[in-house]
């Protein structure tokens, strides 16, 4: 590759990795919390709710090192798409960037403003990374999140990973939940109507009644999750991360590689 090319991919790629351990090290600073059940009037349906509240709430600094990962990373991709073009011939414009696209026919109508002087074959190396081809989903959530963290704010959830351990009031109750995804802000299934006289020293007690206890916890992106039908645990951050980075560094930059070390014109 041209010298000023690699200079960039590799300062990007160490300074995304060096990204990537900040937010490994936060990340162990969040696997442990407290999570308590909170009474609360359902006016809707007129029942008394159990609302979860998880401490600690998120990390502003993981937010921020998280967004500085996805900028880097996806830096490498511009600078890939700029070294082709570069190594062309073409003028490079503002316009020049490796377009992440869901669909053929999109990729194709970027294709023709974003790669413009690209030679066709390494076009197809870059449709064929596309995340609509099977395996490459991670390029969608680069692309969701980096837009994200750009535009708004990065969405990122803690949430109970197992081991749940409650302790009702002084009543020496405990319950246990193992393997069960509670989401803070979110509402326990199950519900005690109000309009039940049968039910008011149940309701009386759960007001009255202290719901604490410890929890595992694991960081995910919520943002990922509303699109599918998986747990929020199929969208930890360090886990997305990281196949987010083995896509770029191990897929895409040796794939297009070639295409700026080849010597002579293009065809």
């Amino acid at each position: 590759m041209e010298t000023g090319c690699v200079e960039g991919i590799t300062q990007k790629l160490i300074r995304a990795e060096k990204h990537f351990a900040e937010v490994r090290s936060v990340l162990r600073s969040c696997n442990k919390g407290r999570c308590k059940l909170i009474p609360e009037k359902d006016e809707q349906l007129d029942v008394l709710v159990l609302r979860i509240s998880i401490e600690p709430k998120g990390s502003p600094t993981l937010s921020a090192v998280v967004g500085d990962f996805l900028f880097t990373i996806r830096c490498v991709l511009d600078h890939l798409v700029y070294g082709i073009v570069q190594r062309a011939g073409i003028t490079v414009s503002r316009q020049h960037m490796f377009p992440i696209t869901d669909s053929l026919s999109a990729f194709r109508k970027e294709a023709k403003r974003r790669l413009n002087g690209v030679p066709a074959d390494a076009q197809t190396v870059i449709e064929r990374l596309q995340p609509y081809n099977t395996g490459n989903e991670a390029l969608r959530w680069l692309d969701c999140l980096h837009n994200m963290d750009k535009h708004r704010t990065l969405n990122v959830t803690i949430a109970v990973s197992s081991d749940t351990h409650f302790v009702w009031g002084d009543t020496g109750f405990e319950m246990f939940l193992g393997n069960e995804e509670l989401h803070d802000g979110a509402i326990m299934p199950v519900g005690v109507p109000l309009n039940v006289p049968a039910f008011s020293d149940v309701v009386n007690r759960l007001y009255e009644m202290k719901v604490e206890g410890e929890c595992a916890l694991f960081v995910a992106f919520k943002e990922l999750s509303l699109d599918s039908s998986g747990d929020l645990e199929d969208f930890e951050v360090e886990s997305v991360l990281h196949r987010i980075y083995n896509l770029v560094r191990h897929g895409a930059l040796p794939d297009l590689e070639p295409f700026i070390d080849r010597p002579g014109n293009y065809s």
